[in-house]
């Protein structure tokens, strides 16, 4: 039998490049990213980034440093101009809206500042809700939604709205309705913004939980450098530009 060429997938199996890509979960390549007005705003520039599976990575960085630029475009939420990011492999450029709409409801959960929680639904039907989206049957849906809340400590909560619950516990419900998925990453946008020190320390936990647990990746967005510091990599971003990566 004649040799591997180059391009076979036999080939590809024998390199190193192939086993590293095995944890490799992000991967950013000379990002750039403008944003094209009466005055254009470069808030990416460069920007060369690589995570693996199961990494905790801190993002932090002055306000306008382009902290949630990047963050966005990690979960399919803006579009960048110039460069690559590949997601578990995957080229991102010139996908379709439903392509990434299939990929962020297969692999990305979302955490933001103010909840982003549907103030007339309960607390059950909040963390349910992305199931409903999946068409997971509603028994699957049922023991998923209530091991999360009691993962959570919300299992009392369930039939409350979420103006009944302080702020710390409306984020338990958020991480419960990002983590219900089973995503492989979870994207959090300063998470921690609107709670006092007690709260702040008590959902930081939580992340770390999940990551340790469940060996999702977590990329969490912060302008506190004390709540940076706890992961296990911390990410400075100014102007633009990654400034300092450091591994603890």
């Amino acid at each position: 039998m004649g040799g591997t060429d180059a391009s076979s997938p036999f080939c590809l199996y024998q390199t190193k490049e192939y086993f590293l890509s095995l944890h490799l979960m992000i991967d950013l390549k000379g990002v750039n990213k403008t944003y094209w007005g009466d005055t254009p705003l470069v808030a990416l520039k460069d920007i060369d980034l690589h995570i693996d599976q199961g990494e905790f990575v801190g993002v932090t960085g002055p306000s306008g440093s382009g902290k949630s630029t990047l963050l966005n475009i990690l979960g399919l939420l803006d579009s960048y101009d110039v460069g690559e990011y590949r997601l578990r492999g995957q080229i991102i450029k010139n996908l379709t809206k439903e392509e990434e709409a299939h990929i962020r409801n297969h692999n990305i959960g979302f955490v933001f500042q103010r909840y982003n929680l549907i103030s007339f639904k309960t607390v059950y039907e909040n963390v349910e809700l992305p199931l409903i989206y999946r068409g997971i049957p509603q028994q699957e849906r049922e023991a998923r939604v209530m091991d999360m809340l009691e993962k959570m400590e919300l299992t009392g909560w369930k039939k409350h709205i979420p103006s009944h619950l302080s702020g710390g516990q409306q984020q338990r419900v958020a991480i419960a309705r990002a983590m219900v998925m089973n995503p492989k990453i979870i994207l959090a946008d300063e998470p921690t913004g609107a709670l006092d020190s007690r709260m702040t320390r008590e959902i930081v936990n939580l992340f770390r939980k999940c990551n340790q647990e469940n060996n999702v990746t977590i990329v969490l967005v912060t302008h506190e450098t004390s709540i940076s510091s706890q992961m296990s990599r911390c990410i400075t971003m100014n102007d633009g530009r990654i400034e300092k990566d450091e591994r603890r």
